[in-house]
């Protein structure tokens, strides 16, 4: 049935002006799209690939490393592409996004766990922590890079952007750590400075895979309503998904929002620790008493966590052994703890961990130290 002249001339005109804005037709995008969300083989390469970079970017604490296993890491394609279906609710499209992006996952920490047993990984360090707490800044990146990714593959011209999205949402990295937390006990060591110290507990697993469900909820909203606006899709058709995935989002806010606060406080906290080095820590509230044993110590390591505002604090400190080190440390944390609670009325809960100088003194006379 031919369409109204009326309804005809709109029609040509939409087209017209989406030519011109350079955007792609709707089944332009929907052809890439299922293309995207087919299992291929130069996914699961990529996909390996991308992990094992990643996986080793992390554990040997190398920023630049990691950053090359998120431009090769292809999981934002099927993401993408489970938007555009909830977006013009393509049941067939989503169901195949869907099922990609769980084996992508599957294989991402299958991959990271068995390299990272390999390994015989039994430490961590700051590129692995840096991914165990993510906050509503996470989610808020991850919503402002769905937008650009949605976009971007709806201009042709900007394709070349995704690259700079693939970095500014990490998506391989997160499930990276999940891997290597799943192949170690919770216990784990902590490396910094070259200094190993053992039993100091982190929630790796749980943590970033955290991170990684708030990048694919982020993204996979966003790019829905950037769709949606671009009028590819129908709202009235897709109303229900955008609120589901609205609705997903409004409950990652509550944990974020408190990592947030969280995150926050443990800032303020760690860097009045960590702008301190050899020979200034009498400055602090640890140093009330015994200046000399303080005069030469070293704060190597910093970390807090606030739970239901309980103040759990971790410090290392390094310095010169004698009979009464366990006295002062105790004088050191209830100096540190009368005055934390006065700043944020926190319950204070320290672990200190020390670590001994010694000086040995060898001469030619004698091969026995001095």
């Amino acid at each position: 049935m031919a369409q109204p002249p009326a309804r005809s001339l709109l029609t040509a005109l939409h087209r017209l002006s989406s030519q011109r804005a350079g955007q792609s037709s709707k089944q332009q995008l929907l052809e890439e799209r299922s293309a995207a969300a087919e299992p291929s083989l130069e996914f699961f390469v990529l996909l390996v690939i991308a992990t094992v970079i990643a996986t080793v970017g992390l554990i040997a604490n190398s920023a630049a490393v990691v950053i090359g296993a998120m431009i090769v890491a292809p999981l934002m394609d099927p993401i993408i592409s489970l938007a555009f279906g909830m977006a013009t609710a393509d049941h067939r499209l989503m169901l195949r996004a869907s099922g990609l992006i769980a084996l992508g996952v599957g294989i991402t920490v299958a991959t990271a766990t068995l390299l990272s047993a390999l390994l015989s990984v039994a430490f961590v360090d700051s590129e692995i922590m840096a991914r165990t707490s993510p906050s509503l800044l996470d989610l808020i990146v991850a919503i402002a890079a769905g937008s650009v990714g949605a976009f971007a593959q709806s201009r042709s011209k900007i394709a070349n952007s995704l690259a700079g999205v693939a970095v500014a949402v990490a998506l391989v990295p997160p499930l990276c750590v999940t891997g290597i937390g799943l192949s170690q006990s919770t216990a784990l060591t902590v490396r910094f400075n070259d200094v190993l110290v053992s039993n100091l507990t982190h929630a790796l697993a749980s943590g970033s895979f955290l991170l990684f469900i708030t990048n694919l909820i982020g993204i996979a909203f966003a790019a829905t309503i950037v769709f949606l606006v671009q009028r590819y899709g129908s709202f009235r058709k897709s109303w229900l998904y955008a609120v589901t995935w609205l609705a997903l989002l409004l409950i990652l806010c509550a944990p974020l929002g408190t990592e947030l606060r969280n995150f926050t406080a443990r800032r303020d906290i760690e860097s009045n620790f960590k702008q301190f080095k050899q020979r200034q820590i009498s400055q602090l509230a640890i140093a009330d008493q015994d200046h000399t044993f303080w005069a030469t110590a070293n704060i190597c390591y910093v970390n807090t966590q606030l739970v239901d505002n309980v103040l759990k604090v971790n410090l290392v400190v390094e310095g010169q052994a004698n009979h009464d080190v366990g006295e002062i440390l105790s004088r050191g944390y209830q100096n540190l703890k009368r005055e934390l609670e006065k700043e944020g009325n926190y319950t204070i809960d320290a672990t200190i961990s020390f670590i001994p100088k010694r000086t040995f003194t060898f001469d030619s006379h004698s091969l026995e130290p001095t």
